[in-house]
């Protein structure tokens, strides 16, 4: 999900999981690339620019003392659930802790989001409003061709080539699952980016008449951690997504072949040993390896 777009969690989240780099380095200088993404959206003077990279750096060691732990857990649980196959109360579960860590996260990028905001000047608004115009603008030549045939056909290949970087090449039958699923799939493309800019001009007003930081972060949070202001509609839709992705993940699981799993595994495994390194460096106590772990059924369950 998007917001200013500046929603720290979605860039880590971005690059971590599906950039070529490895994700310990791309997570130890994420810092520097925020600090890269925000200058842009904001243009800030020399000094302003220092002063964020040195909020966004606070920033990330917060996150590296106090929520990374966390995600180390919610990798090694998805780890040890897809080892042996998924079942539909494990995907579940896994499901709703990653929505959990999705409001923490939101949470932590609370505070850097209003030191950077709250320090710009108006000239540096009608830079944000521009620069958002012009990514929104991207959004819409990358999801919302207006030839409907082929926006669907390029849906439908973003969706197979995000699953085939975690799984390999899937078999013919394995497209056909994952076309009949998308076909069926409501596209919240266009809604989405509706609310977004809505969202968006709403901050910008904020930003226009000097609003306090209290105002500021009460606006943030509810766009960002309880997402509200969708209409019926979106929240509608987004529901039937989740629950015919989680769908389509349950019956490709039961098609995955060994390479297939083990591919799916490794990547899981490669993630979460990188994260569990650095968490390390801020709690040398982590245990990951005797740590109870959610969702993951026992035998007995499974057996059920």
């Amino acid at each position: 999900m998007s917001v200013i777009s500046l929603r720290l969690l979605c860039v880590l989240v971005v690059l971590a999981l599906l950039g070529c780099s490895r994700s310990e380095i791309v997570y130890r200088n994420a810092d520097w690339l925020l600090a890269r993404w925000t200058e842009g959206l904001l243009d800030p003077e020399t000094a302003q620019a220092d002063a964020w990279k040195g909020v966004l750096e606070q920033a990330m060691q917060a996150h590296q003392r106090d929520l990374l732990p966390d995600a180390v857990i919610l990798l090694k649980s998805a780890e040890e659930a897809a080892g042996d196959g998924l079942d539909r109360r494990e995907l579940t579960c896994w499901a709703d802790l990653f929505e959990q860590s999705y409001r923490s996260h939101a949470r932590w990028a609370l505070e850097p989001a209003i030191e950077v905001l709250d320090d710009i000047s108006a000239a540096q608004v009608e830079h944000m409003a521009a620069e958002l115009h012009e990514r929104n603008q991207a959004y819409r030549e990358d999801y919302l061709d207006e030839d409907l045939d082929r926006r669907r056909q390029q849906r439908l290949e973003r969706y197979t080539e995000r699953i085939e970087r975690w799984t390999g090449d899937l078999s013919e039958e394995q497209l056909r699952l994952v076309r009949q699923a998308v076909s069926a799939m409501p596209d919240l493309s266009e809604a989405w980016l509706t609310y977004r800019e809505k969202r968006q001009q709403g901050l910008l007003a904020l930003l226009r008449a000097q609003a306090d930081r209290a105002t500021l972060k009460d606006y943030l949070e509810a766009w960002w951690v309880r997402l509200e202001g969708r209409p019926d509609t979106l929240i509608r839709d987004a529901e039937a997504l989740r629950l015919a992705s989680l769908d389509l993940v349950l019956r490709l699981d039961a098609t995955l072949s060994a390479a297939q799993r083990a591919n799916f595994t490794d990547r899981l495994a490669e993630l979460r040993e990188d994260f569990q390194l650095l968490a390390e460096e801020q709690s040398p106590l982590l245990k990951v390896h005797t740590a109870s772990l959610p969702c993951v059924a026992g035998p007995q369950a499974r057996s059920n």
